[in-house]
């Protein structure tokens, strides 16, 4: 996508430019839907998550990625508003759930998240579709967390509330991520039933940098808590962030300073070094 972002840019913006642009990304998305229907050229890698307060890794995210022959290794932050403007976001979220469910009998004692968009949340019967995949895959739902991403406000709440209703009663964890970053975070707070906020790096990046973004974190993990909504941390990445999220009780941290994200068959290994 870089790519056809490049080539429109250095072409002025006529009509015709517009026309081959939009020519282009016809083309990458009908490759990217192939990609979901052969299982080609897609892959999940996984970054650790440490509960700060037993020094253990107890989950993983799991981080999509896509392995296009003129793109390169292609990130979520480029496939996902892809698969939404192409309309395959449903087909793509239940190809990264049916790989998750095939790969978490190989990392046991540890629970995987996988990203959601609001779109996919919006569908009615999309929790349908989940159990489904589960008790076909054979997967304990108490081991899979699902991350709200904030790419666009959530809407169709009813349909939104019953997905969630239904997810937990599954026993699945529900996570809202990029908590901070915009739309419409503190309304859904009280709208929606959030086990787990996971915290901007935008707010991270600036802790012992900016004594207001110390007071803001600080304040926002103290009301989370209060409302019995664990806090992992996104985007640590130095020793002064951990010892000032430790200090704050924060619950979780991912990031850098921990591990890059790493391949499925590795990640057992991480989380037993890790523990030693």
């Amino acid at each position: 996508m870089h790519c056809a972002l490049h080539y429109l840019a250095s072409f002025g913006h006529e009509d015709t430019t517009f026309r081959e642009y939009a020519g282009y990304m016809n083309i990458i998305a009908a490759e990217l839907e192939a990609a979901i229907r052969e299982n080609r050229g897609l892959s999940l890698s996984y970054q650790p998550i440490l509960n700060i307060s037993d020094r253990r890794i107890d989950s993983a995210e799991a981080l999509l990625r896509w392995h296009h022959h003129e793109l390169g290794l292609v990130s979520p932050v480029r496939i996902i508003p892809l698969a939404e403007q192409a309309g395959l976001m449903n087909k793509l979220g239940d190809w990264v759930l049916t790989e998750v469910c095939r790969q978490y009998r190989e990392i046991p004692n540890c629970s995987l998240s996988i990203n959601v968009s609001p779109q996919q949340l919006e569908q009615e019967g999309f929790a349908d579709n989940i159990v489904m995949t589960l008790e076909h895959a054979r997967c304990n739902g108490r081991q899979l967390e699902i991350e709200i991403t904030e790419n666009h406000q959530l809407n169709n709440t009813n349909h939104v509330r019953k997905n969630i209703r239904q997810l937990h009663d599954l026993g699945i964890t529900i996570a809202l991520d990029d908590f901070g970053s915009g739309y419409a975070d503190i309304h859904y707070l009280y709208q929606y039933e959030f086990d787990k906020v996971k915290m901007d790096r935008s707010l991270i990046a600036q802790l012992g940098k900016n004594k207001k973004n110390d007071l803001l974190v600080e304040s926002l993990i103290r009301v989370l808590h209060e409302m019995d909504i664990s806090v992992t941390a996104e985007g640590v990445e130095s020793e002064v962030q951990l010892r000032m999220l430790e200090k704050l009780q924060c619950d979780r941290i991912q990031g850098f300073i921990i591990s890059s994200p790493i391949e499925a068959s590795k990640l057992t290994t991480f989380i037993q070094a890790y523990r030693q």
